[in-house]
């Protein structure tokens, strides 16, 4: 007979905490920039940052400081960034934003 030994399992650690800001520059292009500012709290080193753009990864940070950012040119219609952080414990983070321009 087995025992149900789930009640004596290490609980699972807290996620990260990942926050993400968006904020148009002006004057770099006639088009328009954004900045995209992403941020880890809490997290063991070292650290792997993800951003993605509609779904498709633009840019990865390996190892990552707490925090990273890039620029991206302003594009028209509904966009979804998505921000994915993942710790030395495993343990992971995200955040996301919308934005219509």
């Amino acid at each position: 007979m087995s025992r149900d030994l789930t009640q004596y399992a290490v609980p699972p650690e807290p996620g990260l905490r990942v926050a993400l800001s968006v904020k148009l520059v002006e004057g770099v292009t006639a088009q328009g920039t954004v900045a995209v500012r992403v941020d880890v709290m809490g997290a063991a080193r070292p650290v792997r940052i993800s951003v993605y753009l509609d779904g498709e990864l633009i840019e990865t940070w390996a190892p990552a400081a707490s925090g990273a950012e890039l620029r991206l040119p302003l594009m028209s219609g509904r966009r979804v960034i998505t921000a994915r952080a993942f710790d030395a414990r495993g343990r992971w983070g995200g955040a996301f934003t919308l934005i219509v321009h």
